[in-house]
């Protein structure tokens, strides 16, 4: 019953789509609508700045911190099945939200927020090859995916111990790059948005 409380409970929080509640408030626009049609920071960038950008991703960042260090450990304490279950359903609710017709964001933010929680040098590390990228490439996409995937890479390193969270933050980084799709064909073609 715990597990399905977690689930239930994770899938909640991540389905709060702050990129559209905060571009909604600032500007009266549907950030589906406009943009990339990401429901995300970057697209929240696009539209509201800078500033509302940041406070989207720590609110997405949040979102699956939260679940997986604190609402999963309260719930069923001690037992890496809840650790990845709070982790599945938030990213779940934040990519495939039940308030804007299950169409979300790509996982990003959230998933960061995600390895922070099972993986704290991984999630750094991968955070300063994030900014490099985008500094040198000027593309988020390319950031996120070569970020998420060193993120697995090293939490194997890292945490050898921890095997299957790090068999989960591997998939989930494949969830976070399938996301991406679109911008990884738009990357191979040369016509992916710059920032």
């Amino acid at each position: 019953m715990l597990y399905f409380v977690l689930a239930f409970s994770a899938y909640l929080i991540g389905s709060v789509p702050f990129a559209y509640v905060i571009v909604k408030i600032a500007s009266g626009k549907d950030i589906r609508q406009h943009g990339s049609g990401n429901v995300g920071a970057t697209n929240a960038y696009r539209l509201v700045g800078l500033p509302l950008a940041i406070l989207t991703f720590l609110l997405d960042f949040l979102k699956g911190f939260a679940v997986v260090f604190w609402l999963a450990p309260a719930l069923i304490p001690e037992k890496a099945a809840a650790l990845v279950i709070g982790a599945l359903f938030v990213l779940l609710g934040h990519m495939f939200t039940a308030f804007l017709r299950f169409k979300g964001g790509k996982g990003a933010a959230t998933g960061l927020g995600v390895v922070t929680a099972l993986s704290p040098l991984g999630a750094l590390a991968a955070f300063i090859l994030w900014g490099i990228v985008v500094k040198v490439g000027r593309m988020v996409s390319l950031a996120t995916i070569m970020a998420a995937s060193a993120a697995a890479a090293l939490s194997f390193l890292l945490y050898p111990q921890q095997l299957s969270v790090n068999i989960f933050i591997a998939a989930m980084v494949l969830l976070v790059i399938f996301r991406h799709w679109k911008n990884i064909v738009r990357i191979c073609h040369g016509t992916e948005n710059k920032v």
